[in-house]
């Protein structure tokens, strides 16, 4: 019988916290499910405890990956994939046990609805609340403003959007926003549930640790390419930079950097505009911030 929901879990060398991702999943209130495990090349005891599982349970199935990286193991578990949403799952990550059920249950009731993520509880080396935007009208804003605007393994989507979409390997480290913007473009509807759906875990060996300010340097390139595909724009990467930084992440402003803050304003307005969003509380809290500290379109 065909599931409903496909969860998709890559590893490579995640055997300290495997089992526990697994079993957050196995413990779900809905029960509709595979859940398939990729291992790509380990050198640990992951696939031994995928197979462990395996055998206790049909629902779970080991992959091996076919090429290496990320993106490659994403686009193989997308490709087998059988289930009509494909939700995703890291292998340090602790699903809470009503995930899928109200994820599922919102995608079915809300057919303009193509991506649907959750609020994230932070544990390991922080500990703390990320609260992701509730509507796409602030999801999208967020985005253009240089933000990734869903925690990636809190994601479940239509099987055939994400598809579509499918992962680049263009942007390393940076799959998840890659993603998202090119939705964006292509009209594809993102948000989060106001609710803490699942625990991410920040330690040494995660992407986000090890690779912070590689990330932060190609979220440029990628708000850049996103506004590009939707209005023509003439602005450098350092300067979008700069605008990233300094609007979303806190840091200085440059004094030299104020004229094209106000065009590049101007500029998401025009994007936003063209998307058909006319207003958003994220927009609204930018301005307000900008003007705050002399930037006033």
């Amino acid at each position: 019988m065909t599931p409903m929901i496909t969860v998709a879990m890559p590893v490579k060398n995640g055997a300290k916290f495997l089992a526990e991702a697994i079993e957050s999943i196995l413990a779900q209130s809905y029960e509709d499910f595979e859940l398939l495990i990729l291992d790509d090349h380990s050198d640990d005891d992951s696939a031994k405890i995928v197979k462990a599982y395996e055998s206790l349970d049909p629902r779970v199935k080991l992959l091996l990956a076919k090429g290496e990286g990320l993106v490659s193991a994403l686009n193989q578990l997308l490709e087998v994939a059988k289930g009509e949403y494909f939700a995703r799952m890291d292998a340090d990550d602790i699903s809470n046990p009503a995930r899928l059920e109200k994820q599922f249950q919102h995608l079915e009731q809300h057919a303009d609805c193509d991506i649907i993520g959750s609020w994230v509880s932070v544990m390991g080396q922080k500990q703390e609340i990320w609260h992701y935007r509730r509507t796409f009208a602030d999801t999208a804003t967020v985005l253009l403003m240089g933000k990734t605007p869903l925690c990636h393994p809190s994601i479940m989507g239509r099987k055939a959007v994400m598809r579509r979409l499918g992962y680049r390997s263009k942007y390393r480290h940076m799959e998840d926003m890659d993603l998202f913007a090119r939705a964006l473009a292509m009209g594809v509807k993102f948000y989060a549930l106001p609710e803490i759906l699942l625990q991410y875990r920040i330690h040494s060996a995660s992407i986000s640790a090890q690779h912070e300010a590689a990330q932060m340097s190609q979220r440029a390139r990628i708000v850049k390419e996103m506004m590009n595909s939707i209005t023509e724009t003439t602005a450098y990467d350092e300067q979008i930079d700069q605008f990233v930084r300094s609007v979303s992440y806190g840091q200085r402003i440059d004094d030299e950097a104020r004229d094209f803050f106000k065009q590049h304003m101007l500029a998401i307005n025009a994007v936003l505009s063209k998307l058909g969003i006319t207003a958003s509380e994220e927009w609204q809290k930018k301005q307000q911030w900008l003007a705050g500290v002399g930037i006033d379109e």
